[in-house]
């Protein structure tokens, strides 16, 4: 599969398990598909701003329009900053505050994000 399939394949499932409950067991196989699924739709809602300045409230925003878990946005913000689609994090008490978004175009993210699910630590 190209790289930009495989991207946007990721996120694809992601909103297609919209409605499983996101604690069952039966997605643990599927853990890392939806950690780039969620990486593609935050980074794809971030882009253009440049400077993301209340990331508790893009947390919300992204919990609730975009189902990245809550507890996975931490997560997902240092999978984007692996690859440099986020720059300078900051933090404040163990919270991500702050950051700078360097999110390419369309066809560029999903090429960046597929090939990141061969680099995943596998469990």
């Amino acid at each position: 599969m190209e790289p930009f399939d495989e991207g946007l394949r990721c996120q694809d499932v992601l909103a297609g398990l919209r409605n499983v409950d996101p604690n069952s067991g039966s997605l643990t196989p599927l853990a890392e598909t939806q950690l780039i699924g969620m990486a593609a739709s935050l980074a794809a809602l971030i882009r253009g701003p440049d400077v993301i300045s209340d990331a508790q409230a893009l947390r919300a925003v992204a919990a609730e329009q975009l189902d990245v878990n809550q507890f996975a946005f931490d997560t997902v913000i240092t999978a984007l900053a692996d690859i440099e689609f986020v720059q300078g994090v900051q933090t404040s008490g163990g919270r991500i505050v702050r950051f700078t978004e360097n999110v390419p175009y369309f066809d560029d993210l999903y090429a960046e994000l597929g090939p990141r699910l061969a680099r995943l630590p596998t469990h």
